[in-house]
């Protein structure tokens, strides 16, 4: 398994970062590699979705953890790999860290760390970044 962890501050509450990343949805409008992405039940541990790429490519991904506002996870279901975006919201003083971990694994873990995974850790904080930007705007609800 290959591990990467960031850490991404934010002066935002963990409600407010956590209502913007579980409106899975509305990705497209904060992460730029994202063009579509659609829901196929409720927010909730299990539920699979399509998040579907600028480039085109459509990927089936699962929501593996919702724990609202503390924790979501996703994993992305790759052909023999997969690869998990964990964030953590921590509350601190002044707002909140975003502990974001992405790891892969799987037979074909070496082909999928050059096609996507390396991608993922190096915009991560730029994606962050942009995830903040949208928590922050007006059009983002919170989850109580």
């Amino acid at each position: 398994m290959r591990r990467h962890v960031h850490i991404t501050p934010s002066v935002l509450s963990p409600q407010r970062l956590y209502a913007a990343i579980a409106d899975v949805e509305r990705w497209p409008l904060w992460d730029s590699h994202n063009r579509a992405a659609k829901l196929r039940g409720p927010i909730f541990h299990g539920t699979r979705f399509t998040l579907t790429e600028k480039t085109g490519l459509t990927r089936t991904m699962l929501i593996e953890t919702a724990d609202a506002p503390d924790r979501f996870v996703v994993v992305a279901i790759l052909v023999f790999a997969r690869l998990r975006v964990a964030r953590d919201f921590l509350a601190v003083a002044d707002g909140t860290q975003i502990v974001t971990t992405i790891e892969s694994w799987g037979p074909l873990v070496s082909l999928w760390d050059r096609a996507v995974t390396r991608r993922v850790v190096r915009d991560c904080d730029a994606v962050n970044t942009a995830l903040i930007d949208f928590a922050a705007s007006a059009g983002c609800g919170v989850v109580q």
